[in-house]
Order: C-alpha cells, then structure tokens, then sequence
C-alpha cells in the first residue's frame, strides 16, 4: 500500500491549464500568443466493430481514428484584429458565389500547435499540432449594457484532420 509521502515524492509539478501558448503561423497573426484566453488539446476516437462469437461480444478496432472539433476562445482587441483575421480566412474559403466558393483546400488549411509552457515560462517538451485546421464556426460577441466591467471575447471552432504530439 502507497501512502502520501509516496505520492507526493512521485509527482514533480503539475501541469497548469493557464500555461499554454498556441501559434497558427500560417493564417493569424502573432498577436494570438497574447489574445487566445482558452484553447483545448482535443480528443480522439478509435471507432470499435463489436463481432459476435460464441455468445460474446469482442470489440475490434474500426476505422480510422477521428478526431474532435477544436475550439478557442479569443479575447477582441479594440480594432478587432483577430477576429477580422478569422474572417478574413473563412471568406477565402467561400467567399465566390458564382462558382460556389469552390476552394482547393491547400490555400486554406493551416497548422496549429499548442505548446504547454513551464512555470518558469519555458516551453516543455510537450506540444500538439493540430493539422489540416480550418474554421468553421466564428462565434458571436454578445453586446450589452450589463456587460461594462468586461473585455469582450468570442469563441472559434476549427475542423482538423489529426493532431500530432510532438
């Protein structure tokens, strides 16, 4: 049997959700080092084939992995900097209506990586980069009187094809 002193020896420091950095180089400025507030290390699912034998029921591995929607929460600048960034993207995307926006999908896919950073302010080791990103949902920015102690923010949802752990 562990006691505390055994934990305690084993865990080192814990990681901290609000040390973190996320670059998208390709489409968005710098400026989203210092204006994302939250991201997320998405999720990844395995899809299972449940095969029947003998009265049992034994799980296979399926398809190919798919992987989650990934969203952030973006804090707005006053000249909306961003945000008109992401808007920028999106319209690239399909933006002619005449042929439907149709778009070849290099001229707007994007690499993103999120590096978690160490108290220090460091990077560790531990990074992901979410490929072949796009966005595909610009979240509102809710306007109101009630709102005056607060800097507004929206949230993005990015499609992606994977990520990698580096």
């Amino acid at each position: 049997m562990t006691g505390i002193a055994d934990f305690v020896s084993k865990f080192q420091h814990g990681a901290r959700s609000n040390l973190f950095r996320l670059d998208i180089p390709a489409k968005l400025s710098a400026d989203t080092k210092f204006f994302v507030k939250a991201a997320q290390i998405p999720g990844k699912t395995i899809n299972k084939i449940e095969m029947k034998y003998l009265n049992n029921i034994i799980p296979i591995a399926g398809e190919t992995a798919t992987f989650q929607d990934w969203s952030i929460t973006v804090v707005n600048d006053i000249d909306y900097g961003i945000r008109k960034q992401l808007e920028a993207w999106m319209d690239s995307i399909k933006s002619n209506l005449e042929t439907n926006g149709a778009t070849n999908q290099n001229q707007y896919y994007a690499d993103a990586t999120v590096t978690q950073i160490l108290q220090n302010g460091q990077d560790s080791n531990i990074s992901y980069t979410m490929k072949y990103c796009f966005p595909t949902d610009l979240g509102t920015i809710d306007l109101s009187f009630d709102n005056q102690d607060q800097v507004q923010e929206f949230q993005v949802t990015f499609a992606l094809g994977g990520w990698i752990a580096n």
